[in-house]
């Protein structure tokens, strides 16, 4: 009975570190999204940067 329940124990570990890395590697693009975001808020807020300037710049990196 124990080796079945540390045997069970194991494969639970195994199953959940990948788990656990999948949801981290889909949070990242949200936490960078709203970092983004954060950032042309503090830059509009601070040099008066148009959110249209920041869009034309995006749609220049996405063309390269």
């Amino acid at each position: 009975m124990t080796v079945a329940g540390r045997h069970h124990d194991q494969r639970s570990v195994e199953t959940t570190l990948p788990t656990v890395l999948i949801f981290a590697i889909k949070l990242i693009p949200l936490g960078v999204v709203v970092f983004v975001v954060f950032v042309i808020g503090v830059v509009e807020q601070r040099v008066g940067f148009s959110l249209y300037r920041v869009e034309v710049f995006i749609e220049l990196m996405m063309s390269r």
